[in-house]
């Protein structure tokens, strides 16, 4: 695989966002606790025009998201409850600016009624680990992607585009 300081940007955040999923999924807490540390610093400068994360609020979204997940992993607490709140308005207001954001809203709003039952006491009764862009969103433009059904490829149903 190439290096990732050698890839296009699009690929590398795909790259970052499925890494990033994939350790708050699997990862244990050093890892998962690492990675909410490096999320946080990575959106700290959301509000800056020169950043990636002001030119789209689609992008911000998919972090914010992976955020909350690694921090609900961990702790299970309001701070990944209110990640996923602000995730969904920036899905929101990517959305009125074009983009298709039903994937990710499905998520994010999967994600928010599990973290409210949480809250409210009740157990969790479903897992909020989704598909990351990579796997079916194109991580620019958030259009979905159909992947491939062919039982024969290796890469079915993961398929990038």
């Amino acid at each position: 695989m190439a290096d990732s300081d050698e890839m296009d940007p699009v690929a590398r955040i795909r790259l970052h966002l499925n890494e990033a999923t994939s350790t708050a999924a699997r990862g244990d807490y050093l890892e998962v606790n690492q990675l909410i540390d490096h999320l946080k610093g990575r959106l700290r400068d959301a509000s800056d025009p020169e950043s990636e994360w002001y030119a789209s609020p689609w992008l911000h979204a998919q972090y914010r998201h992976t955020l909350a997940l690694a921090l609900y992993r961990l702790f299970k607490d309001k701070e990944a409850y209110d990640e996923i709140v602000r995730a969904q308005d920036l899905a929101g207001y990517a959305a009125t600016g074009g983009v298709d954001c039903a994937n990710l809203n499905a998520r994010l709003e999967s994600a928010k009624s599990t973290m409210e039952a949480r809250l409210a006491g009740a157990p969790a009764v479903q897992e909020i680990f989704a598909s990351t862009p990579h796997q079916g969103e194109d991580a620019q433009t958030g259009e979905t992607r159909r992947a491939s059904q062919d039982p024969s490829d290796p890469n079915s149903g993961t398929s990038l585009y």
